[in-house]
């Protein structure tokens, strides 16, 4: 694999090639699509020696750069085997969505309908359940879709960003029954969820995006000031 392409992940049942090329120049489109083809024969021929099947019509490719960049590329279709695979504009990778921009736009969204699936569900039997079973439910089903992950949100909109504490907001509402209209921030405090926002460029609700666990607490204990002085 390492003669046609630099770049390669191996999974149990997934394998993933990558490779860049200019847009602005059909040789080195053409060198790209050649390599892409030769790396898949690679695996083709290894697979059919252990006795295992390349499954053409599941694989899937995709183009991603600025839409500039991307305007410039004109490839129809990707010859594998007996199929022509057409390029995506998302694909999921490891439970995450990738777009042609990488904008993670499809992934939010994506994410936040499974989000509120889980949030109306458990809002059915909520009245059958204490708060502590609610909490359980609410971050198996929900605060886990957008905790997966997570770090790969750094420095994406702030629309974006709010569209997934709307989820946040919905899910505190269920817990304590708050009305629609009422003040949420207290709540949040209480669940101890922090906001997803994004101060001075670091995503505040991503421990793992600090260059150390101290700095992480001091903007936590910084915030708990915050909402405390705002909700007296």
């Amino acid at each position: 694999m390492e003669k046609h392409l630099p770049d390669m992940q191996g999974y149990a049942d997934d394998t993933q090639l990558y490779i860049s090329f200019r847009p602005s120049s059909s040789d080195d489109i053409d060198r790209a699509l050649s390599a892409l083809s030769a790396a898949v024969a690679d695996v083709r021929a290894w697979l059919t020696f252990h006795k295992l099947k390349f499954n053409d019509n599941k694989t899937e490719f995709i183009i991603i750069g600025t839409r500039q960049q991307l305007a410039k590329v004109d490839i129809p279709s990707l010859r594998l085997g007996s199929a022509d695979i057409t390029p995506l504009t998302s694909i999921r990778n490891l439970g995450m969505w990738f777009d042609e921009h990488l904008s993670m736009s499809d992934h939010v969204s994506k994410t936040c309908s499974k989000a509120f699936r889980g949030l109306y569900n458990i809002r059915q039997i909520r009245k059958f359940l204490t708060t502590d079973t609610t909490k359980i439910l609410i971050h198996a089903f929900v605060t886990s879709h957008l905790d997966y992950c997570n770090s790969l949100l750094f420095g994406i909109p702030t629309y974006q960003l709010e569209r997934l504490q709307k989820v946040l907001n919905a899910a505190a509402r269920v817990v304590y029954y708050i009305p629609k209209f009422d003040h949420i921030t207290p709540s949040l405090i209480n669940l101890h969820w922090l906001p997803l926002i994004i101060l001075n460029g670091t995503s505040v609700g991503v421990p793992g995006l600090y260059s150390s666990p101290l700095n992480f607490l001091t903007s936590l204990k910084n915030f708990a000031s915050k909402w405390s002085s705002a909700s007296a």
